[in-house]
């Protein structure tokens, strides 16, 4: 899990959504344009898989282009 220590300034005042993933795919942080854009709390997507945040309709392809 991402601690939010290097990079984080600079990180949540992108004004694009930003997203921060293990290895695994899991989400380790995500900056405060994703929380807005997603409706997310700060905390509800982290250790999520990055798939949560592709729309529903998009889903399937990126798990695909994932798994190459």
């Amino acid at each position: 899990q991402y601690d939010g220590s290097l990079g984080r300034p600079i990180f949540d005042i992108l004004p694009e959504a930003g997203v921060i993933v293990d290895a695994q795919g899991a989400i380790g942080y995500v900056n405060p344009a994703v929380r807005v854009l997603r409706g997310y709390a700060r905390d509800e997507s982290v250790g999520q898989p990055l798939s949560t945040l592709v729309p529903q309709v998009m889903r399937e392809r990126h798990e695909a282009l994932v798994a190459q």
